[in-house]
């Protein structure tokens, strides 16, 4: 696997024991600092990525002018995607949003943006698959000091599972509700 350290540039050999060779070990020193750091840096982004995994949640930033999007591996996934496949765009979000859904959507995105607030929305997908998926999104916009928009940070979390199941539990509650409704009231009555 990877460790991160792929890039950095090999120590250089101490040939000699002036200020030359002194230069050379200060900057081997550095070197084995910076390679620690990144190695730490890489081994971070291991475990955001698997945290991201385990979560279900995605997470992209927009820098304006767009329209790339820096994405997380589970924000491919989630969209169906193969991580890092292409580039991905503000339009293939926009796009995965459910049809019923988008104008619910936008108009909390022009919201945000009009009111200079984060939004938090529950909404449907369909995947790159074919496949219906309900998401949180959260969006927190970032605005310059003349007040332009500069940058949208967003997640979205796959929340498919406890819409199925608060889904059940709601059609179990009504099902009940509805024999308890129908039960003849006799039934309730009991002898002393």
């Amino acid at each position: 696997g990877r460790t991160g350290d792929e890039a950095l540039p090999k120590a250089l050999p101490i040939t000699r024991n002036n200020e030359i060779g002194q230069l050379i070990h200060g900057f081997n020193h550095l070197l084995h600092q910076l390679a620690q750091r990144q190695q730490r840096l890489y081994e971070k982004s291991e475990r955001f990525d698997e945290a991201q995994t385990i979560s279900l949640t995605g997470s992209w930033a927009l820098t304006m002018p767009g329209p790339q999007l820096e994405s997380s591996n589970e924000m491919y996934r989630l969209l169906g995607l193969e991580p890092q496949s292409r580039p991905l765009l503000l339009q293939d979000l926009n796009e995965a949003v459910h049809p019923d859904d988008k104008a619910m959507v936008e108009r909390a995105f022009q919201e945000t943006l009009a009111n200079r607030v984060p939004y938090n929305v529950v909404h449907r997908i369909l995947t790159a698959t074919g496949q219906l998926k309900w998401l949180r999104s959260r969006v927190v916009p970032e605005f310059d000091a003349a007040g332009n928009l500069i940058r949208t940070i967003g997640t979205a979390q796959d929340i498919s599972e406890q819409k199925r199941v608060a889904d059940a539990l709601e059609q179990a509650r009504r099902q009940m509700d509805s024999i308890i409704r129908n039960i003849p009231a006799m039934v309730f009555l009991k002898r002393a």
